[in-house]
């Protein structure tokens, strides 16, 4: 499932995002959000969610469709410091669990299950690539991942 703030033109549609393999969009700009997962959710809310966007909405919208007892897990990096609603923590009882790479060791560890799941079957990261740029076009990649323009993944080929 993958839910947050598209009130920008990154994000047309949600082909978009099943491209990378996502089953299910809850998109607010069309539907109600809140019963959109309580209806996939049997009124449980989400065990556990990762929160990609980054964004205030986003960030709100976690704590509301988390599971009691459940767990978020902040992603995305806001353009500022963000608001949360630490009252849903208390009241729900949620754990936060902070994302980054620890050592080298851990990264090790990561790149080697993501391959084993790229072999399985059970992942493609080519799904996630929204751009390819040549070295003489970096610039204008990362301005466009600045802007928060791109949808997945900017590579860029050497």
């Amino acid at each position: 499932i993958v839910f947050g703030d598209w009130s920008s033109d990154v994000c047309s549609s949600d082909l978009q995002i099943k491209a990378f393999g996502f089953p299910d969009v809850i998109d607010p700009r069309t539907e109600d959000a809140n019963a959109r997962t309580a209806a996939l959710t049997g009124e449980r809310g989400f065990d556990v969610v990762l929160e990609v966007s980054g964004s205030q909405p986003g960030l709100i919208f976690a704590t509301q469709a988390c599971a009691i007892r459940g767990t978020i897990v902040p992603v995305g990096f806001p353009g500022k410091r963000p608001e949360f609603d630490i009252l849903q923590c208390i009241f729900k009882e949620l754990t936060l669990v902070g994302s980054r790479v620890y050592s080298f060791e851990h990264f090790t560890r990561a790149v080697r299950m993501l391959e084993d799941m790229v072999k399985s079957g059970m992942a493609d990261p080519s799904r996630i690539i929204s751009n390819v740029y040549p070295v003489a076009e970096s610039q204008q990649a990362l301005q466009k991942m600045v802007d928060g323009r791109n949808l997945g993944k900017i590579l860029i080929k050497m």
